[in-house]
């Protein structure tokens, strides 16, 4: 049956968007994360920082996961501790989001671990896969329980859509 859904597309395309769309009009309790990508916190470069739902998205040095381009040796350390730490927060929830996963985080085995363990539990999933999806988690891509959808310019803004993705992650945990 499936009960978690992850969107993937171009960068770029209006996947986030399209989960604050859904997220807004769900009426559960909603926890996980969302990753940012900023010039704010390093005015020379930019960097990706990890922020739990709800929480005001101020990028420091403590939410910070990697400086881009110059993804340093700790970049898993720092996804296996944040990554996972939100995630064990969530047991209480009817919703979890993960916005997104891509490669640096799939490097990350305890947190690749806990994302995958996520899977075979109850609370449905709402997520982004970097593209390509395949490539960066097949294990998500693969798996029974997960339906996968591109967005494009052309599906973004798809009332029908967004009412699908709802019935999905609402009907699942009653």
């Amino acid at each position: 049956m499936i009960r978690h859904i992850f969107l993937t597309g171009k960068k770029q395309v209006g996947k986030s968007t399209l989960i604050q769309k859904v997220i807004k009009r769900y009426t559960g309790n909603i926890g996980g994360f969302f990753t940012v990508r900023t010039n704010e916190y390093l005015k020379d470069s930019c960097s990706v920082h990890i922020f739990r739902m709800g929480e005001e998205k101020t990028p420091d040095e403590d939410n910070l996961l990697f400086v881009c381009g110059k993804p340093g040796a700790n970049v898993s350390d720092r996804f296996d501790r944040m990554g996972c730490e939100i995630l064990s927060e969530c047991s209480g929830c009817s919703l979890i989001v993960m916005d997104e996963l891509g490669p640096h985080e799939a490097d990350a085995a305890l947190f690749h671990e806990a994302v995958l363990k996520s899977l075979d539990e109850n609370i449905p999933i709402f997520g982004i896969l970097q593209a390509p999806a395949e490539d960066n988690w097949p294990d998500i891509v693969n798996h029974p329980d997960v339906k996968v959808i591109e967005i494009t310019e052309h599906n973004r803004n798809d009332a029908k859509l967004i009412d699908n993705i709802l019935s999905v992650l609402t009907n699942t945990h009653s």
